[in-house]
């Protein structure tokens, strides 16, 4: 199996474009998922179908992300019955936090952003925070719960089990998230959410 380093090499990079498809049958959910960097920035956006109280949904999001995997803008926006309700934050990366209503105290000393729809925020805290492997880190995100699209404080570990395999833990749930040699999931827990297309391209000109 070849080892993966997984460092911070966005930075160095000219540009970089994935999509990837999750679909979760625990969830009856598909998810398609985009990211583009380049000089150091990192866009990520995607969107994700799903049932929600028997009733066909959407949820679109759009996440920025500063170097060293801090995170700095999310927007969220769920369509359903006819409904259309939006979450917007922004960060500074350092711990400090804002939406529509103004500062966020309650999400201070926050760095990463956790969409709980989604396995794609785990990537943040895996490329973030380096760790070797048997090491653990403890990290606080702010995360978004959804259908009621709140935002709340989330204390959450990471042990790095393999090159490839982290476990996550977080209110008494664990799960081991098998990643590619970018971070992102590629099967999380015991099938929760699964990859099932993924492309790849790179520009590595330095």
């Amino acid at each position: 199996m070849t080892q993966l380093t997984l460092t911070d090499d966005a930075p160095r990079l000219q540009a970089i474009r994935r999509e990837l498809i999750w679909h979760s049958p625990r969830l009856g959910s598909m998810e398609h998922f985009e990211w583009y960097s380049r000089a150091g920035r990192t866009h990520w956006q995607g969107m994700v179908v799903l049932p929600i109280d028997d009733q066909p949904t959407h949820i679109v999001y759009r996440i920025e992300i500063a170097q060293e995997w801090r995170t700095r803008c999310v927007e969220v926006v769920i369509h359903q019955a006819g409904r259309r309700r939006r979450m917007e934050l922004e960060a500074d990366g350092s711990g400090r936090w804002a939406g529509l209503g103004g500062e966020l105290t309650e999400l201070t000393g926050c760095i990463d952003v956790d969409l709980g729809w989604s396995p794609l925020t785990n990537t943040l805290p895996i490329r973030r925070v380096p760790l070797a492997v048997g090491e653990v880190a403890t990290i606080e995100a702010a995360w978004i719960r959804f259908p009621e699209l709140v935002v709340q404080r989330s204390a959450q570990t990471y042990e790095r089990l393999a090159h490839d395999v982290w476990q996550y833990r977080s209110n008494g749930f664990r799960a081991d998230l098998l990643v590619d040699e970018d971070g992102l999931v590629r099967r999380y827990g015991d099938g929760l959410w699964v990859c099932t297309a993924a492309t790849t391209a790179r520009d590595s000109t330095r």
